[in-house]
């Protein structure tokens, strides 16, 4: 039986103190990118996302295709070239979906609306939901908050979150 190799120290010091390390691999052209219990580490591209920050995941050999959710944003795309993937996309993918409790679109003006999504903070145990709105949905304008505000709380009692 092989036994697992130990992570490099490059790996080990992008763990934050009190995380597990759950899988690591290098990405291209240089530097690794780490997954833990809570977040995932790319200081290639400047990420540094927790699991309930992220929205999508899409994985083509060798790139790895991530959806970050900011509160004061639109999401944003942000793009990982892995080099000997190993088991990282599976990992990663199970991270975001773990978080998932629900979602639910509510379309607002025609086919464009806002995403609800509730999530549970896997640090925490807290739950909370996000909103993501589609291009073009104005979210600080009245009318807006108000239906959003109301499909937000019949959700949360359809759903008991």
């Amino acid at each position: 039986m092989k036994l697992p190799r130990r992570p490099p120290e490059a790996v080990r010091e992008l763990v934050p103190d009190g995380e597990r390390l759950l899988g690591w691999c290098e990405s291209e052209p240089e530097g690794v990118v780490v997954a833990t219990d809570e977040r995932i580490v790319a200081p290639a591209v400047e990420l540094a996302t927790r699991w309930i920050e992220i929205l999508a995941v899409a994985w083509d050999d060798p790139i790895l295709e991530l959806t970050v959710w900011r509160r004061s944003a639109p999401p944003a795309t942000v793009v990982v070239r892995l080099g000997g993937a190993g088991v990282l996309p599976e990992v990663v993918r199970e991270r975001v979906m773990q978080s998932l409790l629900t979602q639910h679109f509510v379309p607002l003006r025609g086919t464009k609306g806002v995403r609800l999504l509730a999530r549970r903070d896997p640090a925490t145990d807290e739950t909370f939901w996000q909103r993501v709105y589609d291009h073009g949905i104005d979210p600080a304008d009245p009318a807006i908050r108000a239906e959003v505000d109301a499909a937000l709380q019949a959700a949360r009692d359809a759903f008991g979150v």
